[in-house]
């Protein structure tokens, strides 16, 4: 039987996909980090050095992720993207399954998960009109919204089961596998390459993005 529906697109199931481990992944990573620091050091107050360490390294990089994302392939951008943040989730897993971590050596993992969060997230948004029929967009929107609303759930839901059963570390390692999988599937696209736009600059277009309100 073929399949109906927005999911019947071959190159839009396969983005589907890797946004939906993906965004598990994300749902997993604040849990995650929270024991992560509190197993390491046991202080609230460098729970919110890690966070703050996080935090500024996705705002300060998304508009400039939203930039690159119109000039480089898409695919290979977030493919980019998901393997730094495998590296660095899979490298916190190490050190907090080790029982070796220290709480600038995560600060820092967070820092580089922050890098590649930034630059996935506009360019895995730019690329659904070119994985499905216009017909279909606002259905293939619907649907990723839907499922980022689910995985807000059940991200910090597995990761409180792992957590629970087989330790704080091995919460890290999951979220590491989510990404790599997200990338297997965004490998499976057709390389798409945009047309440049003429008599544009790299500065211009930053100025003009955050100019935007």
């Amino acid at each position: 039987m073929r399949r109906s529906g927005v999911l019947g697109e071959r190159d839009f199931r396969n983005l589907y996909c890797a946004r939906a481990f993906s965004l598990i992944g994300d749902g997993i990573v604040p849990v995650a980090l929270a024991f992560g620091v509190l197993q390491t050091a046991n202080s609230a107050t460098a729970l919110g050095t890690v966070l703050a360490a996080r935090s500024p390294t996705l705002v300060t990089f998304l508009l400039i992720g939203g930039v690159v994302a119109n000039r480089l392939p898409r695919q290979s951008l977030m493919i980019g993207s998901d393997m730094i943040r495998f590296a660095a989730q899979a490298a916190t897993a190490a050190i907090v399954i080790s029982r070796t971590a220290r709480v600038w050596q995560i600060a820092a993992l967070a820092v580089v998960y922050g890098f590649g969060n930034a630059f996935f997230l506009p360019t895995s948004t730019g690329i659904i009109p070119q994985t499905v029929s216009a017909g279909r967009l606002q259905q293939a929107n619907a649907l990723i919204s839907l499922t980022q609303n689910a995985c807000t759930i059940a991200g910090p839901v597995l990761a409180s089961l792992i957590i629970v059963t087989i330790g704080t570390g091995w919460a890290f390692a999951v979220d590491a596998v989510t990404f790599g999988i997200s990338a297997f599937f965004i490998s499976r696209l057709p390389m798409i390459r945009l047309a440049p736009r003429p008599g544009t600059r790299f500065f211009s277009d930053l100025r003009e993005g955050c100019s935007l309100p």
